[in-house]
């Protein structure tokens, strides 16, 4: 379905367990690393991203992140 779309980018989420939408299980590190090497796109990761996770996010091929989490704790600090 992704080649059809002719996308340029793909999101992979939920990465983590996130409060925006609880019922949803989080993937992981690992399954989102197989997920992106199966679709050979460029790809960003959303859901329960937060400071103390972004480190574990790094040289993983991961264009961009997003996370409500993390926003909130940005603008809390």
């Amino acid at each position: 379905r992704i080649r059809n779309l002719n996308a340029d980018l793909v999101f992979i989420s939920p990465l983590y367990k996130t409060n925006s939408n609880i019922k949803k299980k989080p993937l992981g590190l690992l399954k989102i690393s197989l997920l992106a090497n199966y679709i050979k796109y460029k790809y960003s990761v959303l859901g329960g991203v937060k400071k103390k996770n972004l480190e574990a996010l790094k040289n993983r091929g991961i264009t961009s992140v997003s996370g409500l989490d993390y926003i909130l704790e940005v603008l809390n600090d």
